[in-house]
């Protein structure tokens, strides 16, 4: 997964949101917006201080960023995206800088990989001839190891090696897999839907072994959203009523709930990290 820091915590707020980033004593907290855009949205820091994220332009068009932990701000697009337009979304950065994301072109959505000294690859899940690509991509961690989801007759998650080997990783009785995150021993946390329907937490061992998992007195599905790197896990799930609630989950498997002050208690209110 992409590293975060323990000094700084990043947030977007509001639509037409800016980013903005809070020390760790909440002392000093410095909003920023890429130049020009209408719409700033962090989505991951690394353990130098590096924020990543995409925008929106005048034209409502997305884009990648790059904040370095000095406050300068370079933006980029996916070669190739420009076509019909650029719509690129940058959502998770390793320690040595490395960005994955997901852009858009006329043959579907793809990966892609961004390295620190600005070089491009692109990707998709092996899918079958004459299909466009659906893929969506997630997290990368410090080895980077990449995961995601793509669909093909459901959606699956997947597994993508430095070297570009994929691995289709689906927990038993699935019949959509959401992959969310992967820290750097390989340990990958997100949720699925089984043949009944209801949505489930998952957690993937480097190994492969699977382990499911759901927060007592969730109804409408648990959603792990991060995982660190000695397999704690934290994220959400909606109780009886569609609230939402937050929950830690040790690397054992103990479980703690819990709601931010002042969150909601209402249907599609409360707290989802």
């Amino acid at each position: 997964m992409a590293t975060r820091a323990t000094s700084l915590l990043v947030f977007a707020v509001g639509a037409a949101a800016s980013g903005f980033v809070l020390s760790a004593n909440a002392r000093t907290i410095t909003t920023f917006d890429v130049p020009d855009s209408i719409l700033t949205q962090p989505e991951s820091i690394n353990s130098g201080g590096e924020i990543t994220g995409f925008y929106l332009d005048s034209s409502n068009l997305s884009h990648g960023f790059l904040r370095s932990a000095t406050g300068a701000i370079t933006t980029f697009d996916v070669p190739g995206s420009n076509n019909p337009a650029p719509n690129a979304w940058a959502y998770s950065i390793n320690s040595g800088g490395a960005i994955t994301g997901t852009y858009v072109d006329l043959n579907g959505t793809h990966g892609f990989v961004r390295s620190a000294t600005g070089a491009f690859a692109t990707f998709d899940p092996p899918y079958p001839s004459g299909t466009n690509a659906s893929t969506e991509v997630c997290s990368i961690n410090d080895g980077g190891t990449i995961t995601g989801d793509y669909y093909n007759n459901g959606t699956h998650g997947f597994l993508r090696s430095a070297t570009g080997a994929f691995t289709t990783i689906d927990p038993p009785g699935s019949g959509y897999t959401w992959p969310y995150s992967i820290n750097d021993g390989g340990a990958i946390t997100g949720y699925y839907q089984d043949t009944s329907g209801a949505t489930r937490a998952f957690l993937r061992s480097p190994s492969g072994a699977f382990t499911t998992f759901d927060v007592k007195g969730a109804v409408y599905g648990t959603f792990p959203e991060s995982i660190n790197g000695v397999g704690v896990i934290t994220g959400y799930y909606q109780n009886s009523i569609g609230a939402y609630r937050g929950f830690v989950r040790s690397a054992i498997g103990a479980m703690t709930t819990f709601d931010a002050p002042g969150a909601g208690t209402g249907q599609s209110q409360g707290t989802a990290p």
